[in-house]
């Protein structure tokens, strides 16, 4: 069970931008949003990252339904970007592990 001062720490490389998370491709007569291959790699990646840091520090992985408290450290290569288009990438892969 997960205690409360629990923490799993790891770093991450800067995931691509939400808005280069998806884009649109046809089928047959219908389009619908697919995912592009710099944000599967970088999926890939950090679940990789993030199962080792899981497993090296003896962390158990939080149930579905129970709330975490995420802190989230920034360093950013350019100023100007926007941290929230990252996020979604981030939980989405957070999620799986």
């Amino acid at each position: 069970m997960l205690n409360k001062e629990q923490v799993l720490k790891f770093a991450l490389p800067i995931p691509p931008s939400t808005n280069g998370y998806l884009y649109p491709k046809r089928v047959g007569n219908y389009l619908r949003l697919a995912e592009t291959a710099k944000s599967k790699k970088w999926k890939q990646k950090a679940t990789f990252i993030i199962k080792e840091a899981i497993i090296e520090q003896e962390w158990y992985t939080a149930p579905r339904g129970m709330w975490l408290d995420v802190h989230v450290d920034y360093k950013k290569k350019k100023k100007g970007q926007d941290p929230n288009n990252y996020l979604k990438l981030l939980y989405d892969v957070m999620e799986n592990c």
